[in-house]
Parts: C-alpha cells; structure tokens; sequence
C-alpha cells in the first residue's frame, strides 16, 4: 500500500472525514474516485489518438489523470482530507504525488487498454470522471485556490468540447 510504503504518492496520511477505512489505511470511499478519472482520461486519449498508438493513449492517460490530480490534491489538502509528511510546493502536494499519479495512471491506462483495445469506448464512461472534476474545481474556487481552479477549468473545457464537437474514434 502506498500509505504503509510511501510508494508512489509520497508518505501521507488520511484524516477521519472520508469514512471507516479498509485495513486501517485507506477510507473506503477512495476506492470510488480514482476509477472514473481513469476512464474518463482514457476516453480523452482514445479520442485524441490512433489504436494504433498504444504508447501516446497510455502516456495520454497518465498525463491527463495527473491534471486532474492538480485539481484534486489541493481543495482536499485544504479541507484536511490527507496530508503529507513533508508537503510540497503546490498547495501543500509534494512533486513525488503527481510522479505517483503519472506511474499509477499508466499502470491503469495499460489495464483499461487491454479490455478495449479495438473497440470503441463509449462516451458514457467518462460522465462521472467529468463530474468529480466539476466537483473539486468548484471545491477550488470556494477554497479561493484560483491555480488549480484555473486548471481544473480549463481541462473542463477542453473535455466537454471534445464530447461536444468532436467524434469518437
């Protein structure tokens, strides 16, 4: 475990504010979070590049859930939901957590790619990871946290036009 390790994320540790926690680690709600940003970012890269690509969708999905950690990390930092050992520069998130996202987001991409290599992945999978980024940009802008809102805006904009005007490959 990442917490028990401090691999890949940096040591952190969770507050009580996100419920029980499994095995005394991780609260049990996490679990609910980091699949629909994957998804969500692995729709974006299928729409952006080729199957034929595999590297640029895998690469695409590890950056592009890092972004949305860029959003995330900070408004729960600040609401005390984790915090780290040694904070970082960002908000409090140390540069080791976003390495972290990179690592795991292409170890997920590389999971997600294996069960829809060639086929089309449907738009519907990427609604809830949209929503959680909704979510912590508005947290952001609340919290006055104008960078990551600035970010979290800004990606926001670039998804919903690509579900928008662009189609599915």
């Amino acid at each position: 475990s990442a917490l028990a390790t401090g691999f890949p994320y940096g040591d952190f540790v969770y507050n009580g504010l996100l419920g029980s926690k499994i095995f005394g680690l991780t609260p049990w709600t996490v679990a609910f979070a980091y699949p629909p940003i994957l998804l969500l970012t692995y729709w974006f890269a299928r729409k952006r590049h080729n199957n034929n690509d595999r590297l640029k969708i895998l690469f695409s999905t590890a950056f592009d859930a890092m972004i949305i950690d860029l959003v995330l990390d900070p408004a729960a930092v600040k609401l005390g939901f984790w915090q780290w050992k040694t904070p970082g520069f960002y908000y409090g998130v140390p540069l080791v957590n976003f390495l972290g996202w990179l690592l795991t987001g292409f170890i997920g991409a590389l999971i997600i790619h294996k069960f829809w290599n060639r086929t089309k992945v449907p738009e519907s999978v990427a609604y809830s990871g949209l929503a959680i980024l909704w979510f912590w940009i508005c947290v952001n802008i609340w919290l006055a946290q104008i960078i990551p809102a600035t970010i979290g805006l800004l990606f926001f904009g670039l998804l919903t036009y690509n579900m928008t005007y662009k189609k599915v490959q």
